[in-house]
């Protein structure tokens, strides 16, 4: 083949390519038809369209929608009126085209729009005096002017900026109104707006500012009219294609020549046509010699192609694993430029604020996403870092969540430099922190209960004994006179009191390690019906119960758990002077997820749930801490108490709350293989003892106290006042062949051996000795598990006579 028919070739093929290029373009439109279609457009927004001194439409936009009304073979029929009007006509499809409309979200639900044929810039115009607006955070509390029903009209409204808006009926209205010192500024196309600001010959107006608001310019139609948005579309590619739209654009912005643009062309095209003509001469001529060069150059040439196309492979798979990494990491991730528009958005972002894709954050600021003040905290954050160059890091902050509770995150936000150290934008990264914070208050609630642990074990001793002495002797007392005296009634007065007394140290020993539960397997089914009903005794509030006849058995102490459902019908039943229900639920559950921070099995779940005011939601987390209480005459010990024994009991307890609705609390307890135990009473009057008993304590009013009573019930009784003389006296019982039938021992012995300890070598002498274990308070946590080191029994100090005859029947059986 010639070189002079291949040039020819590949002039035809260049040729036909663009041919069969707009026979493809055109071949997107249908036939033409002989409808007329109206189109509107406002009559005073020029130099995009505008109604010229012959009252004929003109301008930028009237000339593209010809050009495509032609391309797509439609007959138009152009009507301008004031932009309110042509709205409204096509949204009650008066009219069938608006030729240019701004597009937004909003609208699109009203309208549908073709391919956009221009974007617009709109920015902030103020008087010349004027430099305190500067972007749309400065709109706060301003005057604005706007367009009726314009873009700019829309973009105030749904951001809802709290500002003064001004509507005219177009944008030459806006800066004559403005120019004549009346309001703030005007929100307009900044284009449009210079173009009045040159032909009015105004000069006391300027932008404020760079232009804050890119939006696609289109034809719009009415909702559903896809046929003819098809056809718009199809024309507006053929006018492309053809150059016409650009000359049409040429000619109201750029004012090019076209005539000496073609005649350039034309030059240029037949200098080309000589210069390829004389080089295939000489390529001809020197085929021969440059064959070589032109082989070698090509292999080099395709080895670089290749290696460019492994390093392009390699950088596209970075980007995507890149890509991956970001958009698999929960926190939320941005990436924005200095003028804080966002230029990057993880898949976090978009989940966590409802967008779809990120085309729909990428470009904006927060001023077009969030409220005004929101956003306005966001853009004074940025500037301060883009000022003073210092990252902003783990700020925390709350906010109210989709289930309507409070929650917390932390947000750092880092400058972003290029190659050559200049700031182009900032990185920022939100964690989600709700569960971080709810840790960190649990901790310290465990803290401050700890504390008040060690205030209790101070006291709890001293003050258990002397209790024991106090309601010892009431008791015997009452059991050695007349139960119609006089006496009795003072008596039982000042056992109330001292109950009182073991009462609140028995709330305060439920924070220490020494407040350890004992433990026994029971019914709570019984005991929820028992305990609630005393609790309501006098009460306006009633109780209904829900609780299966097969729940399972939970190991707990018994007074404990009967405290903690004292107190929180208490409060059910405080919440509602006026009376109402407590509902109480119970049932068997089976945990297998960690959102109790428990271990997986089977459990019990028992809910309390009141009619009651409710609980402020900034008192939730703040509850079950000592001392909170909202009562003029509360102690801020009852909820504190309720949450140290469910922990302590290996269980869990929630509140949920809302004013006005009433109040939740949900408790789980471990569940039990055991049977239930019967609970067992006595009196002084049914029981009788035999046997010696050795007592020891370091207290002598104990030690005499106790003497009394197990005398007065059948027992001889011996004392040792530390471990050293009980062992020694064991020892002498057994080998004088009258052994103790049981010992009881104090737990803790000042300066001495106690009880503990003394187990120990008693245990060596006799391994089947009856053994109580009795203390006010310790940290060690025998007292609850009292078996595992050798004892049969224990009662806990202050105790009276019937409590003491219950424990000295159990190591009977």
């Amino acid at each position: 083949m010639s070189n002079k028919f291949t040039f020819s070739y590949a002039f035809v093929l260049w040729v036909s390519t663009i041919v069969l290029s707009h026979i493809g373009l055109s071949q997107e439109i249908p036939s033409s038809d002989s409808r007329i279609y109206y189109v509107g457009g406002d009559h005073k927004f020029p130099p995009y369209e505008y109604l010229n001194e012959k009252n004929e439409p003109e301008g930028y936009v009237v000339d593209v929608m010809r050009a495509v009304a032609k391309a797509a073979h439609i007959r138009i029929d152009i009507q301008l009126q004031s932009w309110s009007n042509a709205r409204f006509a096509l949204e009650n499809r008066k009219i069938d085209i608006l030729e240019g409309m701004f597009y937004s979200r909003e609208r699109d639900k009203v309208f549908d729009y073709s391919d956009p044929h221009t974007t617009v810039s709109h920015t902030i115009f103020v008087r010349t005096d004027n430099t305190a607006i500067q972007s749309p955070k400065d709109l706060v509390g301003k005057s604005v002017i706007v367009q009726k029903d314009d873009i700019m009209h829309d973009y105030l409204l749904n951001r809802k900026f709290d500002c003064k808006i001004v509507t005219v009926e177009n944008p030459e209205q806006a800066l004559d109104l403005l120019a004549s010192g009346k309001h703030d500024c005007a929100l307009i196309a900044e284009m449009q707006g210079l173009y009045y600001l040159n032909l009015k010959k105004i000069t006391n107006l300027t932008v404020a500012g760079a232009s804050f608001y890119n939006v696609r310019y289109c034809f719009a139609v009415a909702e559903g009219d896809s046929i003819l948005l098809k056809r718009l579309d199809g024309g507006l590619k053929i006018i492309k294609s053809t150059g016409e739209y650009y000359m049409i654009y040429d000619h109201w912005f750029g004012k090019a020549d076209i005539s000496k643009l073609k005649m350039t062309l034309f030059y240029i095209l037949i200098a080309a046509f000589v210069l390829m003509s004389a080089t295939l001469f000489g390529t001809h001529v020197w085929t021969s010699t440059l064959r070589t060069k032109v082989k070698k150059a090509t292999e080099d040439l395709t080895k670089e192609i290749v290696e460019r196309k492994k390093i392009e492979g390699k950088l596209a798979e970075e980007k995507i694993l890149l890509r991956l990494v970001i958009d698999n990491i929960p926190d939320e991730i941005f990436v924005k430029d200095i003028h804080s528009r966002f230029i990057l958005v993880n898949q976090a972002v978009l989940k966590g604020h409802g967008f779809s894709t990120s085309e729909e954050i990428v470009g904006k600021t927060d001023f077009d996403l969030f409220p005004p003040e929101r956003a306005k905290i966001f853009w004074d954050e940025e500037q301060t870092i883009f000022r003073t160059q210092k990252p902003m890091l783990n700020v925390e902050s709350s906010y109210i969540g989709k289930d309507n509770k409070l929650g917390w995150t932390a947000t750092s936000k880092i400058l972003m430099k290029n190659i050559h150290g200049a700031v182009i934008g900032l990185v920022g990264v939100k964690r989600f922190i709700t569960d971080q914070k709810l840790a960190e208050e649990e901790a310290l609630r465990a803290r401050k209960i700890e504390s008040l642990g060690i205030l209790a074990g101070g006291i709890a001793h001293d003050f258990n004994n002397i209790l024991t002495i106090i309601l010892g002797n009431i008791s015997l007392s009452k059991s050695l006179i007349n139960p119609d005296s006089k006496i009795v009634k003072y008596l039982t007065n000042s056992e109330i009191a001292s109950l009182r007394a073991r009462d609140l140290i028995q709330k305060l020993l439920t924070f220490s390690k020494g407040g350890q539960p004992i433990r026994k397997p029971i019914a709570i089914g019984n005991l929820l019906q028992e305990t609630v009903t005393l609790s309501l005794s006098g009460s306006k509030a009633r109780s209904v119960f829900s609780i299966p006849h097969d729940l399972w058995t939970v190991e707990v102490d018994e007074s404990q758990m009967n405290q903690v459902i004292s107190n929180l019908v208490i409060n059910a039943d405080q919440a509602m002077p006026t009376g109402g229900i407590i509902e109480i639920f119970a049932e068997n559950t089976i945990l297998e997820e960690t959102k109790y921070a428990l271990p997986a099995g089977k459990y019990i779940r028992i809910i309390f749930k009141d009619s009651g005011i409710g609980i402020q939601r900034e008192y939730l987390q703040k509850i079950f801490d000592p001392y909170f209480t909202t009562k003029s005459k509360g102690s801020g010990l009852g909820l504190a108490t309720t949450y140290s024994i469910i922990k302590n009991h290996n269980g869990a307890i929630t509140v949920d709350s809302e004013i006005g609705k009433g109040a939740v609390f949900t408790i789980l307890l471990p569940a039990s293989e055991k049977e239930a135990t019967t609970k067992e009473t006595s009196s002084a009057t049914d029981f009788r003892g035999t046997g010696n008993i050795l007592v020891m304590d370091d207290e002598d009013y104990v030690r005499d106290l106790l003497g009394s009573i197990l005398s007065g019930l059948g027992f001889h009784v011996d004392f040792a006042e530390n471990g050293d003389q009980a062992i020694q006296k064991y020892q002498d019982a057994m080998h004088s062949g009258q052994p103790f039938h049981a010992v009881i021992l104090d737990l803790t012995i000042p300066g001495g051996m106690g009880g503990k300890e003394t187990i120990g070598h008693l245990l060596k002498i006799d391994p089947n000795i009856k053994a109580i274990v009795s203390s006010g308070y310790s940290n060690d946590p025998l007292m609850a598990h009292y078996k595992d080191y050798g004892f049969c029994g224990v009662v806990a100090k202050p105790y009276d006579i019937n409590q003491l005859i219950n424990v000295m029947k159990s190591i009977e059986g």
